[in-house]
């Protein structure tokens, strides 16, 4: 893997590892949120790092977008906040 990836897996890894998570959910997660709220974008990463995350969204029986969004809103919490 590539820094990329592994900066983007080892961020996956902290925003979804929690003792909540450890047990498995038994229903689909899924946000219901109007259009409105949301964005949609275009981004590029890597294979290996797609593959990571749509697998781990099918063990968490979660979304795909929903694991990238904890990422994300994890990112800006922790490791932003931490700059500041």
């Amino acid at each position: 893997m590539g820094k990329v990836s592994q900066f983007l897996w080892r961020l996956f890894r902290k925003a979804t590892e929690s003792d909540e998570q450890k047990e498995k959910p038994t229903k689909v997660t899924v946000r219901q949120i109007a259009k409105r709220d949301y964005y949609k974008t275009t981004i590029r990463l890597p294979a290996e790092v797609v593959k990571a995350y749509k697998h781990a969204a099918v063990e968490r029986k979660t979304t795909y977008s929903y694991l990238i969004e904890e990422a994300l809103y994890y990112y800006l919490k922790e490791v932003l906040e931490r700059k500041r």
